[in-house]
């Protein structure tokens, strides 16, 4: 079962005065004496209750404080890893087109290489038969 709201306690207190006062006192004179302190008793614990309520919101708020404060570090904390991982793709995307750079580059001096190869054979074929003191070689 819920406790009653301050509102309800309020009203209840309110109806049982004016009953207790209509009760003890027949005479409308006396009740209209009692009236005012009456009145400025239920206006005190009306103050009472909506301290009470307000002491309560700011404890709530006090207490969740550091709850919020978490989740919203936590949120900063996942979005910054986020935009980490996404740096570090786009830098392993850069790091292939390197590595095919490299690969290129390579083949290509492997193939001046092998093209040196190639005219340094043909030259020593060409030369090697030039000897000092053949007969065979060209003349001018």
């Amino acid at each position: 079962m819920a406790l009653p709201g301050p509102e309800q306690v309020l009203r209840e207190w309110q109806q049982a005065l004016a009953r207790m006062a209509s009760a003890a006192f027949g005479d409308a004179d006396i009740a209209e004496l009692l009236r005012a302190p009456m009145e400025a008793q239920v206006n005190l614990l009306k103050q009472a209750f909506d301290q009470q309520m307000a002491f309560q919101r700011a404890l709530a708020d006090r207490m969740s404080e550091p709850l919020t404060r978490s989740r919203e570090l936590l949120d900063d904390v996942a979005h910054a890893m986020h935009t980490q991982a996404g740096a570090l793709r786009q830098a392993g995307a850069a790091f292939e087109q390197i590595a095919a750079l490299l690969e290129y580059q390579a083949s290509l001096l492997a193939q001046a290489g092998e093209a040196l190869g190639q005219s340094s054979q043909l030259l020593r074929t060409v030369v090697a038969p030039i000897a000092p003191g053949d007969d065979t070689a060209p003349g001018p």
